[in-house]
Order: C-alpha cells, then structure tokens, then sequence
C-alpha cells in the first residue's frame, strides 16, 4: 500500500490517510509508481500484485487535492511482445514538445532475442493519462534482471532515464 506524508520543511510530518491501499481480495500488494499533477488533479500509477503472481494489472488513483485519492477502474494488462507477470513501477511523464504523456513499465519480453535477457522498460503513450497505448519497448538493457523502479526527466539541458538493476543505480 502507499503511505502518505507531507512536509513543508522536511523535518515536521503530516500523516494522510493511504495514498492507495489494498481494497480487493485479489490484491497481493500494490507496487511502486509514480505521481503526475495534470488539468488540475493528481494521478497516481502502480500495479498491482496478484496474490498468486499471475499477472499485474495497471493502475491509476485520481485526487484533486492531492490528499484523498479514488481508484479508476483499471487501464488493463501489458500484452505481447510483453510478459504481464513482472509488469510494475510505472512512471509516467510528460512529453513537453507534444503535451501527450508517456508510461514505462518495468516488465520482461515475453520472446527475448537472448535466452534471460529480456527485462525490458515497456513503453505506452497516452493523450489522456486513462486510456494508453503501447509501443515498441523503451528500453532492453540487456542484464540478466528488469531494469526497476525508473525515473525519466530533463535537467540542464539533457534527458536521463535511471533504474536499478540487481540493487545497482544505472543511468542512461
């Protein structure tokens, strides 16, 4: 489940109520993801972890003051040539030349062209934040693990894209 705190001065903490919690029988856990403000509200991205490991369906929670947020129902489940199984840790951002939205999902090619090389950051864009379609992968790393828990951004003029992979911090 997400927890949630807010500070205004990094050393006094206010407690919210769960960002996103566990609500459903089927729902193992709910993994990591990322936040996006958008036309006025927060979006928040995850997954969730079936029980039985199965698959992990994406999903967002909308909030309009950042404080309470309201499951949708779910965007659906990566498909081929993705495997849904390892599917978490969305990030999503914003492509700031064409104002649509981008989502990396950390997953595995389902057919990778090297036998246990195939962890993968799957790749959607969307013009909405609700609805997505999916893309050729963003990235193949190549390592023997699924590049997790991804950031993208823009700073100074250049774009990174960091991950880790087997508890190591990778940029690109």
């Amino acid at each position: 489940q997400w927890a949630h705190a807010s500070t205004l001065d990094l050393t006094h903490w206010q407690h919210h109520p769960f960002a996103i919690q566990i609500t459903e029988e089927w729902e193992g856990s709910i993994c990591t993801g990322s936040t996006l403000y958008s036309d006025g509200a927060y979006y928040c991205f995850y997954t969730t972890r079936m029980p039985d490991r199965s698959a992990q369906p994406l999903g967002v929670a909308i909030s309009a003051d950042g404080i309470h947020f309201e499951k949708q129902p779910h965007l659906g489940f990566l498909a081929p040539p993705y495997d849904p199984r390892p599917a978490r840790d969305p990030c999503v951002f914003r492509d700031e030349e064409t104002g649509g939205f981008h989502m990396l999902v950390t997953t595995e090619l389902q057919d990778p062209m090297v036998d246990g090389r195939g962890g993968c950051l799957a790749h959607l864009v969307s013009t909405d934040l609700l609805y997505w379609e999916q893309k050729e992968p963003f990235l193949i790393p190549g390592y023997t693990d699924q590049p997790e828990c991804c950031d993208y951004f823009a700073w100074h003029g250049w774009y990174y894209l960091i991950f880790s992979n087997y508890g190591i911090a990778r940029y690109r």
